[in-house]
This record gives structure tokens, sequence and C-alpha cells, in this order.
């Protein structure tokens, strides 16, 4: 008969049979929990990278769309530099004149528009900002839309039809809708794309199809392509996070400098003012961070640039300089030098850069001007000591 032990380690084996079981199903829920997480943190890294490409994309046709409108519907012809020291409202009342000229809409045309449209010239070409250009021709767009549509003809407000009759007298013969949808789906990409960035931002990190806002802007969708291939490449993931801070800080200096623009002749925003403040520490960050990364990154690059030299060595020394493997290794060689000689050149290039921004805001500071005039008392200077060394050689 079983004892009372006996039954005690019968219950016990039973108890232990079960835990393990338990075990068993709690590890394989935990490790199917961890996969799902890494595959979702995959997810979210490639949102997080289309993000990132569509948004540059669309900032790089942007410049290009305004400018094909411009040069196109004739408005930049209409450009004033305007004198030194001159203020910007001077320069666009007398470009908003040229366009109630007969040359372009006539004295018929609204002086409020005009001026509008005039100061959108001057942001694009003086402030390098090509929103208003854009804002500009996309508004001509939904006029003529409206305009050639009988349901919608009635419909358009006062402004919608001098916008549309005054650049239908002007382009007879021409025909800018092309143009002007490109400019529209600019706006709504930007738009778009500002959306996702935002939900993002919140944690919703499925992003719609953005490969439609693309339709009717010029190039985009083939600079994508080339860029997917560039990025396919095998980079280091050390090379790309530099080469994507480098182009972040590229973007925040032009940023600053259309903003410096703006603030000099007093016409920036409140919002405008408020970013200007900010972006010079951002730049700093930026610096810093590329500074620390193409360190180290070419110590990198010149230590594997070394074993090779050595390795090279060593096969010579042994007589196997006309293997294969002599050759292979050579030719990594080849490619490893150049890429040193590309870090160096880049590094060069981003020390004269913050030396020379450096330089301005020095200037501006000693000589209490703006920055935009501190620049030009830099090149100026720059100029005359190229001449005096030009007078020398003479």
């Amino acid at each position: 008969m079983a004892t009372e032990a006996d039954v005690l380690r019968s219950i016990s084996t039973i108890m232990e049979g079960g835990l393990r079981r338990e075990e068993a199903k709690v590890q394989t829920a935990l490790s199917m929990m961890q996969f799902a997480q890494q595959k979702r943190m995959q997810e979210i890294a490639l949102t997080q990278s289309n993000l990132e490409l569509v948004s540059k994309s669309v900032q790089q046709q942007k410049p290009q769309v305004a400018s094909e409108f411009l040069s196109s519907s004739g408005l930049a012809g209409i450009y004033q530099q305007g004198e030194e020291g001159e203020p910007a409202m001077d320069a666009i009342e007398d470009m908003a004149k040229t366009l109630r000229s007969k040359q372009y809409f006539g004295r018929k045309f609204d002086t409020n528009q005009a001026q509008s449209m005039a100061a959108a010239v001057w942001n694009y070409y003086s402030a390098e900002d090509p929103n208003a250009v854009l804002k500009l021709a996309g508004d001509l767009h939904d006029a003529s839309l409206m305009a050639n549509d009988p349901n919608q003809a009635s419909l358009m407000s006062g402004q919608q039809k001098k916008l549309y009759e005054a650049f239908a007298k002007l382009h007879k013969s021409s025909d800018l809708t092309s143009l002007t949808e490109s400019a529209k789906k600019a706006r709504q990409a930007e738009a778009q794309i500002s959306k996702e960035i935002f939900d993002f931002t919140k944690g919703d990190y499925d992003i719609s199809d953005l490969s439609g806002i693309y339709e009717g802007i010029p190039e985009a969708l083939q600079e994508i392509d080339i860029q997917q291939e560039i990025d396919s490449q095998p980079e280091s993931a050390q090379q790309i996070e530099l080469e994507d801070t480098r182009e972040a800080l590229r973007m925040a200096e032009s940023k600053f400098s259309g903003l410096q623009k703006k603030m000099d002749t007093g016409m920036a925003s409140d919002e405008e003012k408020e970013m200007y403040l900010k972006i010079p520490d951002l730049i700093e960050e930026y610096r810093s961070l590329v500074g620390d990364a193409s360190d180290s990154l070419l110590e990198q690059s010149s230590s594997e640039l070394d074993d090779l030299d050595n390795k090279l060595s060593e096969l010579r020394s042994g007589g196997y300089a006309k293997t294969r493997e002599y050759r292979e290794i050579k030719r990594k060689r080849y490619e490893k030098r150049n890429e040193v000689l590309g870090l160096k050149r880049k590094q060069i290039s981003e020390d004269e850069r913050q030396s020379h921004f450096n330089e301005v805001e020095d200037v501006a500071n000693l000589a209490e001007v703006t920055e935009s005039e501190a620049e030009r008392m830099i090149k100026h200077r720059q100029y005359q000591q190229l001449r005096s060394l030009g007078g020398r050689g003479l």
C-alpha cells in the first residue's frame, strides 16, 4: 500500500510538473512579447526614416517650384534688391508699382494684392523663403479652377477674380496650370507631412501612404528613388548619423540666414523672432555633434587604413605582392584612403564655416551692426585684401 510519504511525493511531483509547464508558458509569452517589441521598434525607426525622407524631398522641391513659377509668370522681373540700408518696404512698394504698370497688371489691379505679391517675391529672393510664392501660385490655381468651372465661377471672391483676370491677361498664350498645380501639391504635401510628424511625436507611428503627395511636383519621385538607392549602400550607422546631423545643421544655418535678413529689415513675424533667438543654440548643438562624430569616424577610418597598410607590408615581405589577396587589400586600401581624405576635407570645411560664423558674430558685436551688415563688411575686407595681393603681383 502507498504510504503517506509516497502520496506526498506524488503530489509534490505533480505540482512541480505543473509549475514547470507554467514557467514554460510564461517564458514563451515573454519571448513573444520581446520579439513583438523589437519588431515594433524596427517599424517605428522605419516610419521615422520615411518621414525624414519625404520631408527632405519636399523642402528641396519648394524653392524649385517657386523659382519656376516666378520665371514663367514673369514676376521674377519685378524684383529689386534695394539700396544698402534701404528699408525692405521701400523696395516692396517699388515692386508693387511695377506690378500695377502697363507692363504687368495695370492700374486697375488692387494695390494691396500688388504689395502682397511684391512681398512674396522679396521673401523668395532676399530672405530665401519660397512659402509666400507657393501660396500665391496655389491661390492662382484655385482661382483658375473655379473660373473655368461653370458651377463654381459665380462663387469666386472679388480677390480671386482679380487674381485670375490679371494673370489671364498677362499670359494669353502661355499656361501656368502645371506650375500652379505643383505649388498647390507642394503646400499640401508639407501640411500632410507636418501632421504626420505631429502624430508621430504623440505616439501614432502609423503613417498614411505619402506617395500621392508627389503628383505634380517635378522630379520628386525620381529624386526619392535616387536617394533610396544611395541610402541602400552599405554605409556604417555612424556615417549615416553624421550625414543626417550635417544636413540638419545646413538646414538650421540656412533658416537662420533667412530669418536674419527678415530681422534686419523688420519683416519678421513674432513667431519668426522667437525662432531666430532659439536657432543659434540648435546650430551650436548640431556643430558639437558633427565635430564629435567626425573626429570619432576619422580616428576609426585612419586606424583601419593603418591596418590595411600593415597587411600589405606583410604580404610584400612574404613575397605575396602578386596574389589576388594582395590586390583585393590594395583595392580596399584605396577606397579607405579616399574615405579618410573625404572626412578630412569635410572636417576642414566645417571648421571654416564655424570660423566664419564666429567672425560675423564678433564683427557685429564690436561694430554694433546687424549680422547681415557684418557679413558685407567682411566680404568687402576680403575683396580689398585680394586687390592688394593682386597689386603686389603686378
